[in-house]
């Protein structure tokens, strides 16, 4: 199962890419667990994930071919 993960602002500069596929994700709860070993800078970074263009706020089951997208800290303005 592969999931397509899209990556915006300073997210993106932690990661290095602004776009990653992965394999075998089961869940957000497996993904933001596989993120913050792969990259520890995020684990100190609030940030929220959505799932096929909805922001989600419990863990989700993720289909192959989900397209999911890190957003980070929001600022007024």
């Amino acid at each position: 199962m592969q999931i397509n993960i899209l990556i915006f602002g300073q997210l993106a500069d932690i990661i290095g890419e602004n776009k990653i596929d992965l394999w075998d994700i089961p869940d957000t709860e497996a993904l933001k667990m596989y993120l913050q070993k792969r990259y520890p800078g995020l684990s100190d970074l609030p940030y929220l994930i959505a799932v096929d263009k909805e922001v989600i706020s419990a863990n989700t089951v993720l289909n192959n071919n989900s397209e999911l997208a890190l957003l980070p800290p929001y600022a007024g303005g």
